[in-house]
């Protein structure tokens, strides 16, 4: 596939707050300090600083050309330790229920060696990790995505489920934690079976792919 130079970008994470972070359209070569991002910038190469322009520039090049590159800031990450809030920063408008960001990644954790950090955008605090998985985030099983010819699918459906039972409960002004409640209620009472009690009655290929393969990688 090739892009054109304004689907290009670079990122630069030199804090972990998201209001020191910035971005520059086109193509462009990565400098070794922030202060010398203005140096680059002319009408081929936009500094976007603002974290909403951010983003707003980001879906807008999605929605006009459906694809993008962004080179993230791997220097600032290594130098961190590989910390997760110096990683790459997914960037989520919780409150928009049209659109839905889904960020695939064989490195996604939940502690803080986690290669991925999810923001929302209104706040700029980092979305939890309960929350964030299979709904905006999905790690990577390198095994089943060789193995499964749908399995980018499968997820992308099981993370648009999820968002979809959230919205819902929004709607029914139902917080997360009484829906936590509620299922945990459901499974004490027999209404409902506990992951393991499901996992349990999987098929053999599917435990294998979900409780060994995982293990080995």
């Amino acid at each position: 596939m090739r892009l054109k130079p304004e689907q290009h970008s670079v990122f630069y994470r030199p804090e972990p707050e998201i209001n020191t972070c910035c971005l520059v359209t086109g193509v462009h070569a990565r400098v070794n300090t922030v202060n010398e991002i203005s140096l680059v910038e002319n009408e081929d190469n936009l500094v976007l600083r603002n974290p909403l322009d951010i983003f707003q520039t980001i879906l807008e090049t999605l929605k006009k050309s459906s694809s993008m590159l962004i080179e993230e800031d791997v220097a600032s990450w290594t130098a961190s330790g590989c910390k997760k809030n110096m990683g790459k920063c997914l960037l989520v408008d919780q409150s928009d229920y049209q659109t839905q960001h889904i960020f695939f990644d064989d490195c996604v954790e939940e502690g803080d060696e986690s290669a991925l950090e999810c923001r929302d955008i209104v706040t700029g605090k980092e979305i939890g990790f309960d929350k964030c998985i299979n709904m905006y985030m999905v790690k990577v099983h390198p095994t089943r995505a060789i193995l499964e010819m749908d399995y980018f699918i499968k997820m992308i459906e099981v993370c648009e489920t999820k968002r979809d039972e959230e919205i819902q409960r929004i709607e029914a002004g139902i917080e997360d934690d009484d829906a936590e409640t509620e299922l945990a209620g459901k499974s004490i009472l027999g209404e409902g079976e506990t992951e393991w009690e499901k996992i349990q009655k999987l098929p053999d290929a599917d435990y294998l792919m979900r409780c060994v393969l995982p293990v080995l990688y």
